[in-house]
């Protein structure tokens, strides 16, 4: 007696014209407990295994009338399907150049006529274990892809990890070094600021001595230019001056501001028109030498928010450097306008470029972590990034719109305080 194979709810295909051997083989099948299709054709036949739930083991006859077995097996195996069934070939001809043949034709085995049961079972049964190994295998590869997504995912967040730490290292290094910058330049000039109004009170003081001799004795050299000249121009540079060292005393407590090591919470109330003129001033020089046609527009009496100043203004130099990185030429312009919407409860910020665009298959990935179109001018791809990360952490969103070839928008949104 031959091993008894456990019943199993396995689908098998007979393919056979004669139906003498389509009964013989239904009837063995069926008392094991396998679920039988009968085909009498190969044409059938390979309708049924291409099919979505095609049985996963087949009983070709080797000589049908229009597609035998053989046709079938090779249309089978040069499809790119990922579950293909095991072909058993059911033949008359037992010598050993048919029998690879038909394996090469890609067939897994081959069964002699006239057959026993016992051995038609035995192949049967060899067909389940290769099937259920394929299927334990296919499982371990998913599982193996999936583990290695898995290990991607968390190579690429550690190496996120990685570039914010450096990024934040660079910052309070900046820090550092601006305080000491800050020092240098603001000894000499708190003593300009200290002076100016002193020396400007000397020449006042002596402004009517010099008019005096100016009237009795004509025109006279004072500062290698003439006294005429210069008695309207010194209180003209006087202001200029002053004003200048102002700006610098400005400049100079801006950087020491946005590099800080800022440590504080989302709790301070902030106006958004003022965090863009800080910005802006920081970014002065670079706005200048990017563009001739540069506008900004200030909402009227924008309501506050509350949030981190410093953060906030990162981001927003942030949006303005890649503005003036995107312009080809100084004739394109960039826009900047502060609004709130009332119905949103959103304060915006608009910046506008006349630059050269993105590419729509590259504004999704904008804010994705080490993305970057500036790979060759030393872009790092974690500007926007961590912009985003910013943005989101008060509770607003960026967003962009871009016509490639026409500039970008870049939509910044901020919950403004309610009033009570």
């Amino acid at each position: 007696m031959h091993k008894e194979i456990p019943q199993v709810a396995m689908k098998i295909l007979i393919a056979d014209d004669d139906q003498t051997t389509r009964r013989i083989l239904l009837a063995i099948l069926e008392k094991k407990g396998f679920e039988v299709l009968c085909c009498a054709d190969g044409s059938e036949a390979l309708r049924a295994l291409q099919a979505a739930d095609a049985p996963k083991l087949a009983i070709l006859d080797w000589m049908m009338p229009g597609l035998d077995g053989v046709d079938i097996c090779r249309t089978l195996r040069a499809s790119a399907g990922d579950s293909q069934p095991y072909l058993i070939l059911l033949t008359c001809k037992g010598y050993q150049e048919d029998v690879v043949s038909g394996l090469a034709s890609g067939a897994d085995d081959y069964i002699v006529k006239p057959f026993s049961a016992d051995e038609l079972l035995a192949r049967i049964k060899v067909g389940q274990r290769v099937l259920g190994l394929q299927s334990a295998l296919a499982a371990r590869v998913e599982e193996l892809t999936e583990s290695n997504q898995h290990l991607a995912e968390a190579q690429a967040m550690a190496q996120l990890g990685q570039q914010q730490l450096l990024q934040a290292e660079k910052m309070a290094a900046l820090g550092f070094l601006l305080a000491g910058i800050a020092h240098e330049i603001n000894n000499p000039n708190g003593l300009i600021l200290l002076n100016f109004p002193v020396l400007m009170e000397a020449y006042r003081d002596a402004e009517p001595i010099l008019e005096k001799h100016y009237r009795d004795q004509g025109d006279f050299s004072f500062g290698g230019l003439p006294f005429s000249k210069m008695r309207e121009e010194i209180p003209e540079m006087y202001e200029e001056l002053l004003g200048c060292s102002r700006r610098i005393k400005r400049i100079v407590d801006d950087l020491k501001n946005f590099a800080r090591r800022d440590d504080a919470g989302l709790d301070e109330t902030l106006d958004l028109n003022d965090l863009v003129q800080t910005s802006l001033r920081l970014v002065g020089t670079m706005l200048r030498e990017s563009t001739h046609n540069f506008n900004i527009r200030y909402g009227d009496s924008l309501p506050k928010f509350k949030g981190n100043g410093q953060r906030i203004e990162q981001v927003v130099v942030n949006l303005l450097l890649n503005a003036c990185q995107a312009l080809e030429d100084t004739s394109q312009g960039i826009s900047v306008q502060t609004s709130f919407d009332e119905q949103s409860g959103m304060l915006e910020l608009l910046v506008r470029d006349e630059g050269i665009g993105i590419r729509p298959e590259h504004v999704s990935h904008l804010t994705s972590p080490f993305f970057t179109t500036k790979r060759e001018q030393g872009g790092t791809g974690l500007g926007l990034s961590l912009s985003e990360r910013i943005v989101t952490g008060h509770g607003g969103s960026l967003s962009f719109t871009s016509d490639y070839g026409n500039g970008t928008t870049v939509r910044l949104a901020l919950p403004a305080l309610q009033e009570r």
